[in-house]
């Protein structure tokens, strides 16, 4: 089970990482005359990433693999790395405070230790 769960996080991690950098690419490289061609070869590398990330799915299912991809909400645009890591980091600080709560021999009496810089 945890492992699924942990395969399936990766997968939307991964998926808003390569979002976020083909946002900064787009937003480094400003606009130019080649617009068509630099979105349309942006996409090219979206779908040649995306397609080695996602578990194949079964053939009896007959709904099409490429609604299973890709895993992120509508709301969640990820614009900068620090947005991202900024996500990241306060589900880390969900998990971690939920452990404590149901567990707190598990982790110790101050096993989680909130970051200064955050």
């Amino acid at each position: 089970m945890l492992q699924v769960l942990a395969i399936n996080r990766a997968e939307i991690c991964c998926h808003k990482l390569i979002d976020c950098l083909l946002e900064t690419y787009k937003n480094y490289e400003g606009s130019s005359d080649n617009d068509d061609e630099s979105d349309n070869s942006s996409i090219e590398i979206y779908r040649a990433l995306t397609k080695h990330l996602s578990i194949p799915q079964d053939n009896g299912n007959k709904e099409k693999p490429e609604e299973f991809t890709i895993l992120t909400c509508d709301n969640e645009n990820f614009l900068n790395m620090e947005k991202l890591l900024s996500y990241e980091e306060k589900n880390v600080e969900d998990l971690l405070e939920t452990s404590v709560k149901i567990a707190p021999a598990m982790l110790g009496a101050h096993g989680v230790k909130v970051c200064k810089n955050s």
